[in-house]
């Protein structure tokens, strides 16, 4: 009979004990060989706690539960999540004045690539042409970091008189339109001229723009892309594309016009586009259809 009769009092030799096996075997040896039925410590296989195998004490030690320093230290030491910056809220700058005192609403987008010149129209009553343009300013500051490669400054229109006047003169009655230059150069005198006019060529002299592209609409159910021939080819292919017609500005820019003055300043360095939508379209229908030709003339 095992002499421990009080604690193993209707148990079984196999019944069960739910504690620490590590527990057990170094401070109860007597207590499980009373349970088990064995007749001695040798039969229970009892060996002392401090000569387990390394390898069982390195198990029980990795299976602790990690220390609050623990944690917190591994928390502190995650990188922390990337934040994705929602782009400014869209506005126009304001640069010089016209003849009425109206500042030119401008802005710059993109920082790389052709560094291009877009131009609302120099007519001024011309709602199409302006809300293209206006499209085209939004399109890029809202999806700059996506498109990338370009380096864009959009004048919204030259003759903010005539836009709100819903004319096409400033606000003197000078139609701006015609009262560009012949060229430009170092001697062309700027005096004189309608404040429009000069500050168009405060923005085009030197060589930092590459490329100066004119949106107006023309009297036409069907579009126009003209060009000088340093922008030939892609002009040509844009307007193949939208089923415009094509011309060369050095023969069919009127006397007086932005594009006369440009195509007689720097005909083989830089590129210029007139790109003429129907006059038949809305702002919204023009955008739609013609924006991402548009866009493109800019990579």
């Amino acid at each position: 009979m095992p002499w421990f009769p009080p604690l193993i009092s209707g148990l079984q030799p196999t019944a069960w004990i739910r504690c620490s096996e590590s527990f057990l075997r170094s401070t109860c040896p007597i207590v499980l060989c009373a349970i088990a039925g064995c007749a001695s410590l040798q039969q229970l296989n009892w060996q002392p706690a401090a000569s387990l195998p390394s390898s069982a004490v390195a198990r029980d030690e990795q299976t602790q539960p990690p220390s609050d320093s623990d944690t917190v230290a591994r928390i502190a030491a995650r990188p922390s999540p990337a934040r994705i910056l929602a782009p400014k809220p869209f506005t126009w700058s304001s640069s010089g004045r016209s003849a009425g005192g109206r500042p030119f609403q401008e802005v710059t987008v993109g920082d790389s690539g052709v560094h291009t010149l877009i131009i609302g129209s120099v007519a001024g009553n011309d709602p199409a042409a302006v809300g293209v343009v206006e499209s085209l300013a939004r399109e890029l500051h809202e999806n700059d970091a996506i498109l990338g490669g370009f380096q864009a400054d959009v004048v919204r229109t030259l003759n903010p008189d005539g836009d709100v006047g819903h004319r096409q003169t400033n606000h003197d009655g000078v139609p701006v339109y015609r009262s560009f230059p012949p060229s430009l150069n170092a001697s062309t005198s700027v005096s004189g001229l309608p404040p429009e006019v000069q500050y168009l060529i405060s923005r085009v002299h030197g060589d930092s723009v590459q490329r100066i592209i004119h949106v107006r609409s023309i009297g036409s159910t069907t579009g126009v892309i003209s060009s000088n021939s340093a922008a030939a080819k892609e002009a040509r292919q844009v307007a193949d594309w939208l089923g415009f017609r094509y011309s060369d500005l050095a023969t069919a820019a009127p006397s007086g016009s932005l594009e006369r003055m440009l195509v007689g300043t720097d005909e083989s360095r830089r590129e210029v586009i007139m790109f003429g939508i129907p006059s038949t379209m809305t702002a919204r229908t023009a955008w739609e259809t013609y924006g991402d030709a548009l866009m493109n003339l800019l990579k």
